[in-house]
């Protein structure tokens, strides 16, 4: 009688874990004002011949920032544009600083994508350079049944 107890009492601590389980948990990025760093790229990257790009595989999908620096010859420009995703752009500036100037910017990003940077000269032969790249987010646990996008 005694193994029959134990194996009732074992079973009802276990059952509510089982079912806990079935409700599905998911990850999803979220951006606030002191997100960690998830990934950086700090090698400096510099050329005279084309554009430069930086990139990033996203896992979850959300709400992501990127912070970099880039920097130009201290005559021509150099422009750099963000892209979040398959080609959804996130936007842009330029520089003519020959120091390094600080930049970023944040938009949404599906899971399992791509962040890509890219810097190009103005100029044939002129000097551009991105380094210091940061990805930051919080990941969050989010409880969502799934939805139906197609019917």
């Amino acid at each position: 009688m005694k193994t029959r107890i134990s194996f009732v009492a074992a079973f009802v601590l276990v059952a509510p874990v089982a079912s806990a389980q079935t409700q599905p948990i998911t990850k999803r990025a979220v951006v606030g004002p002191s997100s960690p760093v998830q990934a950086s790229a700090l090698t400096i990257r510099a050329t005279t011949s084309g554009s430069l790009t930086k990139e990033f595989f996203v896992a979850y999908g959300g709400q992501v920032s990127v912070e970099f620096k880039v920097k130009s010859d201290g005559t021509n420009t150099a422009n750099w544009e963000t892209f979040f995703g398959d080609s959804s752009f996130g936007c842009s500036g330029s520089t003519t600083s020959a120091t390094y100037s600080g930049f970023g910017c944040g938009s949404t990003i599906g899971a399992g994508h791509f962040l890509r940077i890219i810097v190009s000269p103005t100029t044939f032969g002129q000097r551009i350079a991105i380094c210091c790249v940061q990805l930051k987010f919080n990941l969050v646990n989010v409880n969502r049944n799934a939805v139906a996008t197609q019917d």
